[in-house]
C-alpha cells in the first residue's frame, strides 16, 4: 500500500509465545490509527471511548469491541481509571484456512449485541490467555496459542460475521490512503489554526474528498486530530521541562489557557497540574498510544472473575 513511513499504520510486534499482541494497560488516549491485525478491545475496569468506522461507543466495565483488519480507529479514556485488556492477530491466520476476507461484527454497545452467554464466553476465553501470560505455568506456551484459536472458533460460532467483497476491500484501502496523507498534514502542523481551505490545499485534496475520507475513517474532525497531537506535545513538555503551564498552553498551539485545561482533561483524564505532579510521568515522543500505570496483581483479580466461565463452542 506504500504506508509503510506512516507513523499511523501501527506495526504490531507479537509476543514470544503466540502469534498475538497481547497487552493490558491504562489507557489515556491513541490518535486515529490502523493497521492490519484484528483487535478485540475487553474493558476490564473503568470506561472507555471508541471511535472507529460504525461510529463511537463508550465501553464500560465487561464490554468486548472487535476491530476488523484496516479499520481506522480511536481510544480516549472516559474514566481515569480504566483497565483494558487489547489482543491483536494477523488475518493470515484466517486465510490459512479459508480463501476469504472476513469482517466480524462483535460489540457489546452495537445494534447486534451477542446473547449473555456468548459474552461470557469471549470474556472468559480472553481472561484465561492473560492468565496464562500473568501466571506462565508448565506448558503455557501451547495453551496461550490453543486458547487464540478456541477465540477464534467463537468468533464463527457466536458472532455475526460477513466476508468482505474485493469492492469494499479496495474502496477501504483507498481510504486509508487518503486519511493516511490527511493525518500527517495535521500532525506536522498542529500548531498552527488550520482552515479547512488550508488542510485541502495541502494534501492536494477536494474539500468532498477529505470529509469522505474522515468520514469512512471515523475520525470525528480535523479539529478534534489537531487537538490529540497538541495535548500530546504538551504532555511531553509537563513530564520533561520546567515550562510553565500557561507556556506550555502557548507552545502547544492553544489559544488559551481555558482551552488548554478543558482540552487536556477531556483526554487524558486529569488537568495539567495534576498530571505534571503524578509520579512516574515520563516523556515520550508523540505518537499511536498513550498508556498510564497500573497493578499488574489488580487486573489479574479482574481477569480470574471472567475466567470462571467454561468455554465450549459446538
Amino acid at each position: 500500500m506504500g504506508r509503510s513511513e506512516s507513523a499511523e499504520l501501527e506495526y504490531i510486534k507479537t509476543i514470544q509465545e503466540a502469534p498475538i499482541m497481547f497487552r493490558i494497560v491504562s489507557i489515556e488516549s491513541s490518535s486515529p490509527h490502523w493497521h492490519y491485525e484484528y483487535e478485540v478491545l475487553f474493558a476490564l475496569r473503568g470506561s472507555v471511548v471508541i471511535t472507529c468506522e460504525t461510529g463511537a461507543f463508550t465501553l464500560g466495565q465487561g464490554d468486548l469491541l472487535l476491530l476488523n483488519s484496516r479499520e481506522i480507529h480511536s481510544v480516549i479514556s472516559g474514566e481515569k481509571d480504566n483497565l483494558c485488556l487489547f489482543m491483536q492477530w494477523n488475518p493470515a491466520l484466517l486465510l490459512d484456512v479459508y480463501d476469504s476476507v472476513f469482517r466480524f461484527n462483535l460489540n457489546t454497545r452495537g445494534k447486534d449485541r451477542p446473547l449473555p452467554e456468548s459474552i461470557s464466553l469471549f470474556r472468559s476465553a480472553l481472561a484465561e490467555i492473560g492468565l496464562l501470560l500473568y501466571e506462565k505455568p508448565d506448558g503455557y506456551q501451547f495453551a496461550i496459542k490453543s486458547g487464540l484459536y478456541r477465540f477464534i472458533s467463537l468468533l464463527f460460532n457466536a458472532a455475526r460475521y460477513e466476508i468482505a467483497g474485493q469492492d469494499e476491500i479496495t474502496a477501504a484501502s483507498r481510504h486509508l490512503e487518503d486519511f493516511d496523507q490527511i493525518q500527517r498534514y495535521i500532525r506536522d502542523h498542529f500548531k498552527e489554526e488550520m482552515a479547512v481551505d488550508q488542510l485541502c490545499s495541502g494534501v492536494a485534496m477536494s474539500r468532498a474528498k477529505v470529509f469522505r475520507a474522515l468520514k469512512a475513517s471515523g475520525a470525528a474532525s480535523v479539529k478534534d486530530i489537531q487537538k490529540f497531537y497538541r495535548v500530546e506535545y504538551a504532555k511531553n513538555l509537563l513530564a520533561g521541562s520546567s515550562l510553565s503551564i500557561p507556556s506550555i498552553a502557548a507552545e502547544s498551539g492553544f489559544e488559551s489557557d481555558s482551552s488548554f485545561y478543558r482540552v487536556f482533561k477531556e483526554l487524558t483524564g486529569r488537568p495539567p497540574n495534576q498530571y505534571r505532579a503524578s509520579p512516574g510521568e515520563k516523556a515520550a515522543p508523540p505518537g499511536i498510544q498513550g498508556y498510564a500505570s497500573y497493578r499488574p496483581s489488580e487486573a489479574a483479580r479482574i481477569l480470574r472473575e471472567y475466567k470462571k466461565v467454561s468455554v465450549t463452542f459446538f
